[in-house]
């Protein structure tokens, strides 16, 4: 039964690419640039899907026995920053969301590819894909004084060292550029003052995403036998959680303390994401899942404060919980979801205890990361209540809030991440069950 059950789930897996294309194709408001994007959508997502079914059946070998339901749920967590891409891309009006499409394709290639060739093309392309999205959305320097391009080109240029075993050692770095941790990829912690904090979190997810599974599936940190070596990366995560959240608490800009709260729990999720990969897929995706769903609903949320109020200082703003209570509401949840469940540093400290055996320093990197919550909760807790709370700033022009069916979304979207913090192994079991656990 579980074997004919994980046929259907791998089936199901390569046809993901169109029932993504088809839930992408909804988020338009204008149908003639919906039906561009639909059928472009609909085009590339077939194409990849039949050559990967053909590919698949003249080598089945070449797919790993876990591959179908783990890539599925990579894939999910995927498809939700990929159609928001889609529809601030729309809204833009330039590319029609073809680019966020074609950020759709290369990210599901590389996640089904079975062969480290086609996920280098593929990746590849998810690297052209996000560098063209932020010159649509940024121009060609979106974080300041360190281009994009800079890692871009880096891991375009590391990840075939993987075909070479003297030099193989060296393509994990090719994804950690996309993985922060102290005192190196800095530019994850920032934002562009103009333009959509969605969208810029959006990308940062995605290729979050992605570097954990190409770790995981091509590229194996080379350490993780290594005591002292683990402890220092641990020791390096750690930091970089605390630097994130010092940048947020410093932070007076609304949107950049968010990015910086963001990139703190992405070096608070990172080595027990990488680790739980090859142990416990459900657990890793489980913090994956608990990271994505507030990242992007906090990025919604500060986009909507902006364009409502025409501000974007902390101290600009007050007193909004009158005009806006949806939007009060949901960034109060939503601020204690992001650092609190499933997700917060002693969550993450059990699961490293659990997996870790005799290393007592994980038990020090579990004190950092508690500590780094605690800072990080200091910082959204201060901004909430700037934003939210106190007398309205005097001249504030007339502000709607956020669209009762938008916020219902976004209320359904705490359901999964409560459900899965009491009880984080659910789909390690379910991944079991089907034959595609460890």
């Amino acid at each position: 039964m579980s074997e004919a059950f994980g046929k259907v789930v791998e089936g199901l897996l390569l046809a993901a690419p169109l029932g993504g294309a088809l839930a992408v194709r909804f988020f338009g408001r204008q149908s003639s640039v919906s039906k561009q994007s639909g059928r472009v959508a609909l085009g590339v997502m077939f194409l990849i899907a039949a050559f990967l079914i053909v590919l698949h059946r003249s080598k089945p070998e070449s797919f790993v026995p876990n591959l179908p339901v783990t890539g599925l749920l990579v894939l999910l967590a995927l498809w939700f920053p990929v159609a928001l891409l889609v529809k601030y891309e729309q809204e833009q009006g330039q590319t029609a969301g073809i680019l966020s499409f074609l950020f759709l394709f290369f990210a599901t290639g590389f996640v089904l590819s079975p062969i480290p060739s086609l996920a280098l093309l593929f990746w590849w392309g998810v690297l052209g894909a996000s560098y063209l999205l932020f010159r649509v959305f940024y121009g060609s320097r979106p974080t300041g004084n360190l281009p994009f391009a800079l890692p871009v080109l880096l891991s375009g240029f590391l990840f075939p060292l993987a075909f070479f075993p003297s030099a193989g050692s060296y393509a994990s770095l090719a994804f950690l550029l996309f993985m922060p941790f102290f005192p190196f990829q800095r530019w994850m912690s920032f934002t562009p003052r103009t333009g959509s904090a969605t969208v810029w979190i959006s990308v940062r997810t995605v290729l979050f995403i992605l570097s954990a599974w190409g770790i995981h599936r091509w590229a194996p940190l080379p350490f993780f036998a290594n005591d002292s070596a683990l402890d220092a990366f641990f020791g390096v995560c750690g930091l970089a959680q605390i630097q994130g959240a010092l940048l947020a608490l410093g932070e007076p800009v609304a949107r950049k303390r968010i990015a910086a709260a963001i990139f703190s729990q992405m070096a608070m999720c990172t080595p027990i994401v990488l680790m739980e990969f090859s142990r416990h897929t459900g657990t890793a995706m489980v913090l994956v899942f608990s990271l994505l769903f507030p990242a992007l609903a906090l990025g919604l949320l500060t986009d909507h404060l902006e364009r409502e109020t025409r501000r974007q200082n902390l101290s600009d703003m007050g007193g909004l919980f009158r005009e806006m209570p949806r939007a009060d509401r949901l960034f109060f949840l939503f601020v204690l979801m992001l650092a609190a469940v499933p997700g917060s540093g002693l969550f993450s400290g059990v699961l490293a205890s659990n997996t870790g055996g005799e290393n007592h320093f994980l038990w020090v990197w579990a004190g950092m990361a508690i500590a780094g919550v605690v800072l990080l909760q200091w910082a959204l807790w201060l901004a909430w209540e700037q934003i939210f709370l106190g007398p309205p700033k005097a001249g504030a022009l007339p502000m709607a809030d956020i669209p009762s069916r938008l916020a219902g979304l976004l209320g359904v979207s705490l359901l999964p991440i409560l459900f899965l913090g009491i009880w984080p192994g659910l789909l390690d079991l379910i991944l079991w069950s089907t034959g595609g656990g460890k």
